[in-house]
């Protein structure tokens, strides 16, 4: 059961948040009706790991409590998937609290953790105070406000990549882009080759061009750098057989 279900949107200039809660079991048919009619005002649900866990979960309560013709399938973008792409190397975990932490620079206090929100909540069940709950919707609506967030910094990232700082970063936005067909990947390499799978790449992208010369000289730094071992040594010698 999904006893909290905290959301936001846009309107106008300002952020607007929501939070639905059981008061009982009894309450989720009503809850679902409420968020219901919010999605359907909308088209795009933007999540953190919602399409594998969130939204799947919600459809089953629907279903569960015959209330399917009330879902909405909106389209998804679970920054999830993204922001591994950017902050990965980097960051190596990419839970939403080490993200605010290390890339938006959000720091929570006396926070509670997640996993003890069901818990909270039996309690609450038990002995009818709603106060244990205030911990558990003051996390659920920082998560919120941070998704948001979030949501604008890759945004801000992926239209100017190159204003992100840590070499690390411009490899992985490299790499994003790259795959998009985007023309900037090979800057973004240029400027990460102190990461080797940065001049890796952008070695690849000169021997897939066609450029001998640059491919040759990227190799070669590569091996003054000691970079990826004997791989550059390997490239180096294939360049020299054929070319």
């Amino acid at each position: 059961v999904a006893f909290m279900v905290g959301a936001a949107y846009v309107e106008g200039d300002q952020l607007v948040t929501e939070q639905y809660v059981l008061g009982d079991y009894s309450d989720e048919p009503e809850m679902l009706l409420r968020l219901g009619a919010l999605l359907a005002r909308f088209d795009t649900a933007v999540t953190f790991n919602g399409k594998t866990f969130d939204m799947p979960l919600l459809q089953a309560r629907y279903t569960l409590c015959r209330l399917r013709e009330h879902w909405r399938d909106l389209a998804q973008l679970d920054l999830l998937h993204p922001a591994r792409r950017v902050w990965k190397l980097r960051l190596q975990s990419c839970r939403l609290s080490n993200l605010e932490e290390r890339v938006l620079g959000v720091y929570r206090e006396n926070d509670l953790p997640g996993s003890e929100a069901p818990e909270r909540f039996f309690r609450y069940l038990q002995s009818g105070d709603f106060s244990l709950l205030e911990d558990v919707i003051a996390h659920n609506l920082q998560d919120v406000v941070t998704l948001a967030t979030l949501l604008v910094k890759l945004a801000n990232l992926f239209d100017e990549p190159l204003a992100a700082r840590d070499s690390r970063d411009l490899y992985s936005l490299g790499r994003a882009l790259e795959k998009q067909g985007d023309g900037q990947a090979e800057e973004l390499y240029a400027l990460s080759r102190d990461v080797p799978q940065g001049s890796y790449r952008l070695y690849t992208i000169y021997r897939r061009a066609g450029e001998w010369e640059r491919a040759r000289a990227v190799l070669e730094a590569m091996v003054r750098k000691n970079q990826m071992g004997y791989i550059p040594h390997i490239e180096l010698a294939k360049l020299y057989e054929h070319h």
